[in-house]
């Protein structure tokens, strides 16, 4: 009788798992074509590629590029913009979107999640994001140049807003229509640099302190999806004697000291800690502590490092910005 022994026992099987690159910023969220974007994150194969997600619209509907990176780091890489097929007008079906995405690609063919890219090449669509302003010509045609982008947009202003001066730092949200930026918003800032803005100022007679930033990634079993949370404190103080209303939009997350990063939504923090989706309070005399809350504003891996929150608070005409830093936290 032979006696058959199996090695399953004597030998142990070791899986290697291929970590899935992860893409935590994307520096400026915004570019045309030919223009050098930087992709941070943690990247423990490597990446060779950059896949960008165009919604041209029309009968093409999407497009895909996937471009080699320049250079690479195992947390950062930087890659050229590719010219896209042409984004259809607002009128066509289905219509083109500037907004699309960009994803990691490994030396293995493994892809990291999307992130949010918008494609300054379509000439229509929603707009916003910082810039310097320039007055060209005669004509004082009053153009726009976006942080970290070489191609200047003209701006449209609506009757009866004052033009900035030339080399003024600004704030614009509005729509692009046949490559013009039609501004239905505009902030002028006061600061030339993002590291420039302190915690505190003074909004009229208000005096505003952003006193903390508190954001955690909650990893408690049954914690959902959504788990990453941000809320801010700030104090302010009215002199006089009957309440103002005051007002917290926009708010701006970074990832980086040196920018102000992208526009995000944090509301008034009600009574049972969430958000209510107001950005107005009505602030009584005397000195008070407002807190702001925000879910899923920020990205996942940033356990530990900084997070950067750019408040703009403003009581009628009146304005102020002000930021602060928080470490992240990670909840078990």
């Amino acid at each position: 009788m032979f006696r058959f022994t199996t090695l399953a026992g004597l030998l142990s099987i070791s899986t290697v798992l291929i970590a899935q690159p992860v893409i935590t910023d994307v520096a400026p969220r915004a570019a045309a074509a030919g223009e050098k974007i930087v992709v941070r994150g943690k990247f423990p194969s490597g990446v060779t590629h950059i896949q960008f997600t165009a919604h041209v619209g029309g009968f093409l509907g999407v497009d895909i590029k996937n471009v080699a990176v320049t250079s690479a780091t195992p947390t950062m890489v930087k890659v050229t913009v590719p010219t896209m097929a042409a984004f259809v007008p607002p009128n066509a079906v289905p219509p083109g979107n500037p907004v699309g995405s960009v994803r990691a690609r490994d030396a293995s063919g493994t892809f990291s999640a999307k992130q949010e890219f918008v494609f300054r090449q379509c000439r229509h669509g929603p707009f916003e994001g910082f810039g310097a302003v320039r007055v060209s010509g005669a004509k004082k045609v009053v153009l726009l140049k976006p942080d970290g982008g070489k191609k200047e947009r003209q701006l449209v202003l609506p009757k009866g807003m004052v033009v900035p001066k030339a080399g003024t730092r600004v704030w614009v949200e509005g729509t692009v229509r046949d490559d013009a930026l039609h501004v239905a918003r505009m902030l002028v800032l006061r600061h030339r640099r993002a590291q420039d803005i302190g915690a505190q100022a003074r909004v009229g007679t208000i005096s505003a302190t952003l006193t903390r930033v508190y954001a955690w990634c909650d990893h408690m079993p049954g914690s959902k999806r959504e788990n990453k949370h941000l809320i801010v404190d700030v104090t302010l103080e009215n002199p006089g004697s009957r309440p103002v209303q005051v007002r917290f939009d926009p708010v701006f997350v970074s990832l980086r000291s040196e920018v102000e990063g992208d526009r995000t939504k944090l509301s008034v923090r009600g009574a049972d800690g969430m958000g209510t989706g107001k950005t107005a309070y009505s602030l009584a005399p005397g000195k008070h502590v407002v807190q702001l809350r925000g879910d899923g504003v920020f990205p996942e891996g940033r356990h530990g490092k900084p997070l950067w929150v750019t408040l703009v608070i403003s009581r009628g005409k009146d304005r102020a910005t002000i930021r602060r830093s928080g470490s992240v936290q990670v909840t078990h």
